[in-house]
Parts: structure tokens; C-alpha cells; sequence
């Protein structure tokens, strides 16, 4: 019996082509690999075997299969722009750079290499040289929406969301996501939506879902009625949102609808009213999530409780990049008296549990429902300590101080301050240079121990529940109008201390919500009174309208008071606040 043909080495080649096309990325290695072992000076084959690398993950030695492919042919252009995207990947951004700047000033006008600078200049943190790049260009060549979105993500970045979201409007031309396939309605692009149905579709994560809810109920403003598409993990989380008709894991195609549109569109279609994003949305926390919370956390209530999180969704792309090891949170956990909390549900929970991290962190997510069941562990944290993941954006959404822990290329969310206006009550920490954790964590570790050390200066009384619910009414209302980061933060730090208290102490109830609610609203109006009253003050006028606003002050006092003692008789409070007055 004869033995069977060897493959031919062209065949090898066609074949490592094919499964590296099909993301065979295992078999496309081992074939590349036996083609150059017969025809080593192939520089083609070198660079394609240093991208099926870089796809795995193998960094280093994808940047030596690129530089040998340069080696070759020094002017291969595939080559030299496969090397600039590894060293991006592998932190070495002023390489890749001078690399992306050497491509272009050989095809100036040619868009993909203009993209592909802007994009590196993103990721060197030069967003302003983006922008002029691609500014540059449109003058020169008309405009191109490849060029648009890396536009659009550099004055995000900046804050100039108006500009912004309107230039990432382009995301689709540019490849970057796909609208929905057959999508049988008409796409909203801001027309009139008064009386019309409005289908708001999910376009990316869970936490871009979470981030984009705010806007819904702008929506209903806006006279539409609104269904919102929402995943599984997401609908208890998601029961109660503000500005939703009706919360659906799907639809069919035959179902009644005038406009659909994507969830990251709804920033450009509502626009920011004085260029600030709105809160972020009200989330429900299920009583039963709540209960089984409470019992998770309850044997370490005298201990300063931290949630932490190590890694986002392993299928997103550039997840290797913001995530980082489980072990690096261990130093955190020698802080006296501290107890980390897992808040990691994943394919990766395996790795987390043989870690041997085990008897320091709780896993208190591992066998989580849903995002809900995840929120009510959130709850129950003192501080989050978390890389960007949605759990960021659930944590930040209930107003619990976060410290986000980022990687060195910047998302446009962030910007590049240590706070954003989109979560008040975040705290961002960043590598100080490409793939630098360990540098990261130790400045965490110091701001840990400074904040705990602090703690020392605040004091612990026993108040009524009516009195609790009041400053937190009074601080919700600070958060909604209070512009400056550096206020936000304090409002939020100190929101969420007493949200964490109020839920750890007080029985949840519909008719206590109705009152807190009842009291949110008359706290807004003194707000708005007091508004007035320093308008007439500063007009000289204290003629009939400020004695009508003054006397509206006790008045509306006294709808407060009535709140506050309705609200502790009816958690039965022994604490009941009195006043006396003069009769007139």
C-alpha cells in the first residue's frame, strides 16, 4: 500500500489561508508553521502567522513574526501595519505610531491609513490630533465614515458629546457594529415621535444597555410609546425603568411598531440639554435578591465590605486589555478590616476558585440569576473596587461609590479626569503606562488605607427612619442638580453611605416608597422655593411675591414634617421628631 501524497507547499499555504479566514486560529497556526519550515523566507506567510498569534493572544512572539516578515521585504505594507497593530496590543504605542505615520506619508489620501492613524492616536491619548487628522482630510478628500467614527470616539473622549455621538452615528458605515438584519420597521432618526410606538433595540453590551436607559425617559417626554428590547440577564433588573411602556426579551416581525432604533443612538436622537448627560436610571432590586443578599453579607457586617470584579465579558474583544488577575486584588484584602466580595459570574469562575483565593474573597456572584441578583450584593457593598465591566455600570446606576480601575487606552466614557459626569459616584484609577496593573494597584491600595483612616472622623447616631429617608430625598436631589464633579463626588459618597444604611436597616415596602417619593417631591419644592426667594433677594424685591414665598417656607415644612412622622410610625420608630410654635 502506498503511503498518502504530501501535502504540496502551496496547498499548505491555501489551507492555512482558509482556516485562519474561517477564525480557525489553532489549525491556521500549525499550518503556517509547516509551510515556513519548507519555504522560510515567505515574509507573507510570517506576518499571517504573526496575526493568528496576536488573535491568540501570544503577543511577543507575534511582534518577532512581523518583524521577520519586515525582515524579508522591509516595504511590505501588511507587515509593517500588522507590527503596528501588535505593539498597540502590547503597550509599545510609540512604536506603532511612528509606524502608522510612515504608512500614511506614503498614501496620504488614502482613508484606510488616515483611520488607522487616528486610531493609534486614540490610543496614545492624542485625541485632539485625531480630530485635526481627520478634519484634515475631510477638507481634502470629502467626507468618509471610517474617518467620522474615530472622530467621533476622540470628542467623546473630550466631552463634546453633541459633535460626538453625531460623528458615531457612522459606527454602522464603518463596520463597527451591524444594525439589526431585516429589521421590517423604519429606522428613527428624529422625526416627530408624539403618539407613535417606538421600538429601542440593544446594540451592544449589558453595560451600554445600563448606560443608554437614562435617555428612555426622554422618550416619553416626547410623546412616544416605548418598548424596550432588553436580554434575559437584564429584565428583573430593568422591571420598573423609568420612561417604559413595556420591557420585552424580543419581538416578531409582525408586531406593530412606527420607528425602531438602537439604544447607543438614543444620545444623538434626545441630545443632552446643557451638554450634561442625564442621571443614571433607577434600577429594581427584587425583594427576593435583596433577602438572599443580606443573608450572604450578614455574618460580616462589622467589617468594611468591598465588591470586586477582575474581568468584563471574555467574548468582547479588547477584554484582554481592561481585565487583569485575580490575585493582583490580593494585597486589598491584607487592609484590616476589610472582606472582599467576588462579584464575578463567568467562564472564568473556575480560575477564580483554584486561585486559592477562596478563604479571603466571598464569592457572592458565582451563582447568580441575573443581574438583579447581582445588584442586591451591590447594595450591600461599602465600595466597589472593579475593572470596567457592566457590573461597573450597575454599581455606579445605584449610586455606590466605584473605583474603576482602567487600562491605559482611554473609552470615551471616561474621559481623561479621575470622575465623569455620567456616574457621580465614581472614582477612575489608571495605569500609568501600557499594561502597568501592578503600578495601579499599589496607588489603590494606599487610597484604600488613606479613606479607611479617615472613617475616623465621622460620627454614629441612632436617628429615625423619617429623618434618614429625608436626607437621602435631599441628596438624590443634589445629584440630579448639583453641575461640579468635584460636589458630585461628595454628594455621592455620602448618598450612598446612607442608601447603604437605609437598605441594611429599614423593612422596603410600596407604601414607604410612596412616601419617600412623596417626600422627594416636597424637599423639590423648597428647593425650588428657596431658588426663588435668593432670586428676589438679589432683584431688591421683597414686595408681595418674596412675603408669599416666605410663608410658603413653613408651610411646605410642614407637608415635610407630616412625611417624616408618617413615615416613622409606620416603620414603628420610638425616635419622633416635635415642634412647637407660637399660635397666631
Amino acid at each position: 500500500m502506498s503511503e498518502p501524497a504530501k501535502p504540496t507547499t502551496q496547498s499548505l499555504f491555501a489551507e492555512a489561508l482558509a482556516r485562519h479566514e474561517a477564525g480557525d486560529f489553532p489549525a491556521a497556526e500549525a499550518l503556517y508553521r509547516r509551510f515556513l519550515a519548507r519555504k522560510p523566507d515567505h515574509a507573507g506567510a510570517w506576518t499571517n502567522l504573526g496575526a493568528v498569534l496576536r488573535s491568540r493572544g501570544r503577543l511577543g512572539p507575534a511582534i518577532a513574526a512581523h518583524r521577520r516578515a519586515i525582515e524579508i521585504e522591509p516595504r511590505m505594507t501588511t507587515a509593517r501595519s500588522n507590527l503596528a497593530t501588535a505593539l498597540r496590543h502590547h503597550g509599545d504605542i510609540a512604536e506603532a505610531v511612528a509606524l502608522r505615520t510612515a504608512l500614511l506619508a506614503e498614501a496620504p489620501d488614502d482613508w484606510i491609513r488616515i483611520r488607522d492613524l487616528a486610531h493609534i492616536y486614540r490610543a496614545a491619548r492624542r485625541d485632539a490630533d485625531a480630530i485635526r487628522l481627520i478634519d484634515a482630510a475631510e477638507a481634502r478628500l470629502g467626507p468618509n465614515e471610517t474617518g467620522q467614527l474615530e472622530r467621533g470616539l476622540a470628542r467623546l473622549m473630550l466631552g463634546d458629546y453633541a459633535a460626538g455621538f453625531r460623528d458615531y452615528e457612522s459606527r454602522y458605515a464603518g463596520g463597527e457594529v451591524a444594525l439589526p438584519e431585516g429589521a421590517p420597521w423604519p429606522r428613527w432618526t428624529g422625526q416627530p415621535i408624539d403618539g407613535k410606538r417606538l421600538l429601542v433595540m440593544p446594540e451592544q453590551g449589558f453595560g451600554d444597555a445600563i448606560l443608554m436607559a437614562r435617555f428612555l425617559p426622554r422618550l416619553k417626554e416626547m410623546g412616544a410609546d416605548v418598548t424596550l428590547i432588553a436580554k434575559p440577564p437584564l429584565q428583573r433588573l430593568f422591571a420598573d425603568l423609568e420612561g417604559v411602556d413595556r420591557l420585552v426579551s424580543g419581538v416578531k416581525r409582525s408586531d406593530a411598531f412606527d420607528f425602531y432604533t438602537p439604544n447607543m443612538s438614543l444620545p444623538h436622537l434626545v441630545g443632552m440639554p446643557g451638554g450634561a448627560p442625564p442621571p443614571p436610571p433607577r434600577l429594581t432590586l427584587p425583594d427576593d435578591s435583596v433577602a438572599r443578599a443580606r443573608r450572604l453579607v450578614a455574618p460580616f457586617r462589622d467589617r468594611f465590605r468591598i465588591g470586586i470584579l477582575w474581568t468584563g465579558s471574555l467574548t468582547y474583544r479588547g477584554n484582554h486589555r481592561r481585565s487583569t488577575r485575580p490575585e493582583s486584588f490580593l494585597r486589598l484584602a491584607e487592609v484590616p478590616g476589610v472582606q472582599l466580595f467576588s462579584l464575578y459570574k463567568g467562564d472564568a469562575h473556575d480560575a477564580f476558585l483554584d486561585s486559592g483565593m477562596a478563604g479571603l474573597v466571598v464569592d457572592a456572584c458565582g451563582a447568580d440569576r441575573d443581574f438583579a441578583d447581582s445588584a442586591a450584593v451591590i447594595a450591600e457593598m461599602d465600595l466597589m473596587i472593579t475593572t470596567d465591566s457592566a457590573v461597573v455600570h450597575v454599581a455606579a446606576s445605584l449610586g455606590k461609590p466605584v473605583w474603576n480601575l482602567l487600562a491605559w487606552e482611554g473609552y470615551w466614557l471616561y474621559g481623561e479626569a479621575e470622575t465623569t459626569p455620567w456616574y457621580p459616584s465614581m472614582r477612575l484609577f489608571r495605569q500609568p503606562r501600557p499594561g502597568d496593573w501592578e503600578a495601579l494597584f499599589a496607588r489603590v491600595e494606599t487610597a484604600l488605607r488613606d479613606r479607611l483612616a479617615a472613617t475616623g472622623g465621622t460620627v454614629s447616631v441612632a436617628v429615625a427612619p423619617g429623618e434618614l429617608i429625608d436626607k437621602i430625598t435631599i441628596l438624590e436631589i443634589k445629584s440630579e442638580r448639583i453641575a461640579e464633579p468635584a460636589k458630585l463626588a461628595n454628594v455621592a459618597t455620602e448618598l450612598a453611605t446612607l442608601v447603604a444604611r437605609r437598605d441594611a436597616t429599614l423593612t422596603a415596602s410600596a407604601e414607604l416608597d410612596r412616601l419617600s417619593a412623596d417626600l422627594k417631591s416636597v424637599n423639590e419644592a423648597l428647593w425650588e422655593i428657596e431658588d426663588d426667594i435668593r432670586d428676589c433677594d438679589r432683584a431688591g424685591d421683597f414686595g408681595p411675591r418674596f412675603v408669599e414665598l416666605a410663608r410658603s417656607v413653613y408651610r411646605t415644612n410642614d407637608k415635610r414634617m407630616e412625611l417624616k412622622r408618617r413615615i416613622n410610625t409606620l416603620l414603628g420608630s420610638n425616635l419622633i421628631e416635635e415642634k412647637s410654635y407660637r399660635p397666631y
